[in-house]
This record gives structure tokens, C-alpha cells and sequence, in this order.
């Protein structure tokens, strides 16, 4: 097993760039990336993200991205809304790819007072079939995280 720290344990305490120190001087040699924004996705930013991480001598392993900023709409029904999120979500996993990171973690679809909303099985695997296609596309892997608030909770 490798173990690393995510940059969102210094969230709102440092910002996304900032945290890799602490995370160097913590003696990680790996983290993992968490966008907090969508300034974060800017080619610049993630231009100096390189930048930080080659000089500490870091592995990024994973991007996760604020769950709720473009994720859910990937899954919804409406063709704009799930066209505008696979853009955003295109850019992410570039930075993925720009920071050397083998994993996009993301959440899946949502629930909402803990039920399923506009939920479809198979509309679901297929669209989960074309992101992982966007992701393989890049040398990205798309991983899930099981949290409260999405379909795939337990």
C-alpha cells in the first residue's frame, strides 16, 4: 500500500498550491490534488501545480474535484446540463494528466434527501461507460468514493 495526503486536508487553512509544502515537509512523497474552485482549472494554475510539485519532488496519485461544482449534472437527464459538466470535467481530468496522476476520484450521482434522483440503470452505466472512455482517454483511471450524499453511499 503507498500512502499519501490530500491537499483538501488543508482546506481553508491553505490554498490548493500552498499545501504541498506542508504535505512535502510531512514526509509524503505522494498526494492527492483536491480543486476547490473553478479557478483551479485554469491552465495557469495548474501550470504552477507542475511547477511546485517537480521542485518538492511529489507524486500527484489522484484528482478530486468539489463534488457538487460540475458532478451531479453529469448524470442528469438534461442533454445542455450533462454537455456543459463533461467540458468542465474534460478539463479536469487534463490537469490529471498534466500532474502525472493515474486516479480522477469522483462521486457519481447524487441523492437528494437521501433518495435517488432521476435515476436510470442503464442510462447510468452508460454514462459512466463514456466517462470512462474521457478518462482512459487521457491514462486516467475513474474511481469512485462511496459518501453519504451519492447513489453509491454503501
Amino acid at each position: 500500500m503507498q500512502v499519501g495526503i490530500s491537499t483538501s486536508c488543508f482546506f481553508n487553512q491553505q490554498n490548493t498550491e500552498d499545501a504541498l509544502a506542508p504535505i512535502a515537509q510531512l514526509g509524503s512523497p505522494r498526494f492527492e490534488v483536491f480543486l476547490n474552485g473553478f479557478l483551479e482549472y485554469e491552465k495557469s494554475f495548474c501550470a504552477e501545480l507542475v511547477r511546485r510539485k517537480n521542485v518538492l519532488g511529489l507524486d500527484c496519485t489522484a484528482v478530486h474535484t468539489l463534488g457538487v461544482q460540475f458532478e451531479p449534472q453529469l448524470f442528469f437527464l438534461h442533454q445542455r446540463q450533462r454537455e456543459g459538466a463533461e467540458k468542465v470535467f474534460q478539463r479536469a481530468l487534463d490537469i490529471a494528466a498534466e500532474l502525472g496522476a493515474k486516479r480522477y476520484v469522483m462521486h457519481g450521482p447524487l441523492r437528494v434527501n437521501g433518495k435517488r434522483t432521476q435515476w436510470d440503470p442503464q442510462d447510468t452505466a452508460e454514462r459512466f461507460a463514456r466517462l470512462c472512455g474521457m478518462a482512459d482517454a487521457r491514462g486516467v483511471q475513474l474511481t469512485l468514493e462511496n459518501v453519504h450524499w451519492c447513489l453509491y453511499h454503501e
